[in-house]
């Protein structure tokens, strides 16, 4: 739907007289079926109230020339043309028009029309023509089915240099309202895409392992973010330059940024926890435990202290990343990004004290000293003594035909001799004791059944 002024359609001009017009109305009828247009032209342009709105128009009919193309062009203008357009009709309706009021009473003069009397009528008229070009372009957005498309006009519009004007404000606040229920949606999978996020650094701070997933979950969220960001940025450079800032985005990044803050918070309590516990050890003095812990205690709490580091580095490294896509979203908000960048260098600081302690080494519990030599010396010497006497009580029992005698301390004698033979095996498995026995028990069979 173009808009026109009612001369443009007659085929006439300011100057022309009452008759001149009747005289194009007439010419019109002749070749035209439908007249209600050209009608509706000769009323307004006989109306000294109506006739101002099209006497302006007419006077800078050129400022509507692009206007018009472009609603009613076949193939959609780019979103740079539509940007150039709306901003530029909105500088116009901007601007002072103290030349119109000279020069449409000279015309009206011309054509023996009643002059106005003021500047202040003039203000009203375009005052109405904004209105109506306010809802042509409403109707003509709301054409459009694609919505990252009219999000791509507006982002286009706000990148124009001084695209400021009440006219651009007024299709703001449509574009607002159209695209509320789109707003909405990728919010909500922002946050939702943010507490799996959430989800993971709590279960790690109560004591499991950082997932690797977290992040994959971190990256959907930028995506999910700057996707959200593609509808709400219009809106946050409009409020920028009236010196405000877009609520709801304001919201949502204060939100995320105390969830941030928490998380940071909650990682390093059980970390500060486990260094207080172990704070002796770490510096290495290990002859004053100190807290009242025993040195187990304090060498099990370093162990998890230095476990934990690697997984609190990758957490915070997270967290210093999602602060940093913050700041690229939210970049228009001006107090909530002083706070991020304030947040940035804290975590940064945090994750630098992290890589400080990160090369340290785990100090083992000191370990049971393995036994002496001399004491397992001795045990084999006991095993071979046996095997010794075994052995005699053998040769006595065959010299002197007690096979039974010599049968029993024969399998007596092989059992002590390999205990003694393989003593250091034998010793930690806890066999020998076996061996005997089971020896004893079949020296004692055979030896019954010789008899």
């Amino acid at each position: 739907m173009q808009i026109i002024d009612a001369f443009s359609v007659l085929g006439a001009t300011p100057t022309d007289s009452n008759e001149r017009l009747q005289e194009l109305l007439e010419e019109k009828e002749l070749i035209s079926d439908d007249m209600c247009e050209a009608r509706s032209a000769y009323a307004d342009l006989t109306n000294p109230k109506k006739r101002l709105k099209h006497e302006i128009m007419y006077l800078d009919r050129d400022k509507f020339f692009a206007f018009n193309q472009m609603i009613e062009a076949e193939e959609k203008a780019t979103a740079t043309v539509h940007a150039n357009v709306l901003v530029g009709l909105g500088h116009w309706f901007e601007e002072e028009k103290k030349y119109l009021f000279e020069k449409i009473n000279y015309d009206r003069m011309m054509g023996g029309y009643a002059l106005i009397d003021n500047e202040s009528a003039i203000s009203s008229a375009l005052e109405e023509i904004r209105h109506e070009f306010v809802m042509v372009t409403d109707s003509y957005l709301d054409s459009l089915t694609e919505k990252k498309s009219l999000a791509k006009i507006f982002n286009k519009i706000v990148n124009v240099p001084d695209f400021k004007s009440f006219f651009v404000d007024e299709l703001m606040a449509h574009y607002e309202l159209a695209l509320g229920e789109i707003l909405q949606e990728k919010e909500t999978a922002c946050r939702e895409l943010f507490s799996k996020i959430e989800a993971i650094c709590t279960k790690f701070s109560n004591g499991e392992f950082l997932s690797p997933y977290l992040p994959n979950y971190v990256a959907k969220f930028e995506e999910a973010l700057k996707d959200w960001d593609v509808f709400a940025q219009p809106l946050q450079k409009n409020a920028q330059v009236h010196g405000g800032q877009h609520k709801n985005s304001e919201e949502l990044a204060h939100d995320i940024r105390n969830q941030v803050i928490e998380l940071c918070n909650r990682s390093i309590e059980k970390l500060g926890y486990l260094l207080d516990t172990s704070n002796d050890y770490l510096s290495e003095t290990y002859s004053n435990v100190g807290y009242g812990y025993s040195q187990s205690a304090v060498v099990k709490a370093r162990k998890e202290f230095i476990n934990q580091i690697p997984h609190s580095l990758r957490l915070i490294e997270s967290l210093i990343r999602i602060v940093d896509i913050l700041l690229q979203v939210f970049a228009e908000l001006e107090i909530t990004s002083e706070q991020l960048l304030q947040d940035k260098k804290d975590l940064q600081m945090l994750k630098s004290i992290l890589n400080r302690w990160a090369p340290l080494k785990i100090e083992e519990e000191p370990k049971e000293k393995p036994k002496s030599l001399k004491k397992w010396k001795v045990g084999q010497v006991v095993h071979g003594v046996f095997a010794l006497i075994c052995l005699i009580v053998m040769i006595v029992g065959f010299s002197v035909d007690i096979f039974a005698l010599g049968v029993s301390f024969l399998i007596l004698t092989v059992a002590f001799g390999c205990c003694c033979g393989l003593y250091s095996l034998l010793e930690d498995k806890g066999v020998m004791k076996w061996i005997i026995i089971v020896a004893v028990v079949v020296g004692t069979v055979c030896g019954v059944s010789l008899i």
